[in-house]
């Protein structure tokens, strides 16, 4: 299998944007992308899942310093969209159509090389360290469940998150389904993996900021 870790954000492009204007774009095309996975699936249903079975599930507190949590406009504070957004493998023109009135046909054009680390149906990339479960498809749209496991106290609490688990990766299945676009799916919890340095995060959430 063809292995590939996260890199730096800033690829090499010819497009001539400060790091500031690279992190807009990237927010412009993730508030873009996620509208249209709005329109196939509603994301709220999962916080509603959570509440009306009376499930105690602690959300993550990291909006200050989460690129991935805080520009999420996927309306749940459960599941957020994972990729990294590869601004700089779009051109001059795509760039503008992105400004200013980003169609769907834009989209089907541009997903792959913005979203996808590399092609290839054997190509896995880990977000986080080294370890199966952090291994995920490169080709593919990357959902993350994220909560926070130091605040969890019991095991009705692991319970009801093998519950909401299955429920999302039921309903997020319908976008495979609907869109023809693989899905992948991991969880963050805000717990490094055992072995990993204190300056390595579980996943390495800051590259963009």
């Amino acid at each position: 299998m063809n292995y590939k870790f996260i890199p730096n954000i800033n690829e090499k492009s010819n497009l001539n944007l400060s790091e500031n204007e690279l992190i807009d774009y990237r927010i412009m095309y993730k508030h873009f992308v996620e509208n249209i996975l709005k329109s196939v699936i509603n994301f709220k249903n999962i916080d509603e899942f959570i509440v009306n079975n009376h499930y105690i599930i602690p959300t993550m507190d990291d909006l200050e310093y989460n690129f991935y949590h805080r520009f999420s406009i996927l309306n749940s504070r459960y599941l957020f969209l994972r990729n990294n957004i590869y601004i700089e493998r779009l051109n001059e023109h795509e760039l503008k159509n992105l400004k200013n009135n980003p169609t769907y046909e834009f989209f089907t054009k541009t997903y792959k090389k913005v979203l996808f680390d590399q092609e290839g149906k054997d190509a896995y990339t880990f977000y986080g360290s080294a370890l199966p479960k952090n291994s995920v498809k490169s080709n593919s749209l990357i959902f993350e469940f994220a909560y926070d496991l130091k605040k969890i106290s019991s095991m009705e609490q692991y319970n009801q998150i093998s519950e909401v688990k299955k429920y999302i990766i039921n309903l997020i299945n319908n976008i495979q389904n609907k869109m023809g676009i693989p899905i992948s799916f991991i969880e963050y919890n805000a717990i490094p993996d055992i072995f990993i340095s204190e300056e390595t995060d579980d996943l390495q959430i800051v590259d963009l900021i």
